[in-house]
């Protein structure tokens, strides 16, 4: 991103960021942000998270519209959004088309790791 975009006080920023309650104490860490973006967005909406040994990933689904000339249609994307327990950012990919396209499009978490 150039100066120009982080500088500009109008351009509305999609931030996700995670805190995690202390075992025994309940008392919240301090958040870390894990995913930011300036992409014009509708709405931004997890549809689950899950537990594996390193951290968290979590199914994120990215709503926006598209203009193309006069006509305008919504997309919807789901991303794979990966972070550590000590709220480190890992990774943000698309889950793909193929796959997020199905009509009962949900993930299950497996016990060794790894989705279903």
């Amino acid at each position: 991103m150039g100066s120009s975009v982080l500088n500009n006080p109008n351009i509305q920023y999609w931030k996700i960021y995670v805190s995690f309650l202390r075992e025994g104490t309940y008392s919240p860490t301090t958040p870390s942000l894990v995913y930011q973006t300036t992409t014009k967005l509708n709405s931004l909406a997890f549809k689950s998270c899950f537990y594996n040994i390193a951290g968290y990933i979590c199914i994120v689904s990215l709503n926006n519209t598209i203009t193309d000339k006069d006509q305008s249609r919504t997309e919807v994307n789901y991303y794979q959004l990966e972070f550590l327990t000590t709220g480190s950012f890992v990774q943000f990919g698309m889950v793909p088309k193929e796959i997020s396209n199905a009509e009962d499009f949900d993930l299950s978490s497996l016990v060794y790791g790894g989705f279903l």
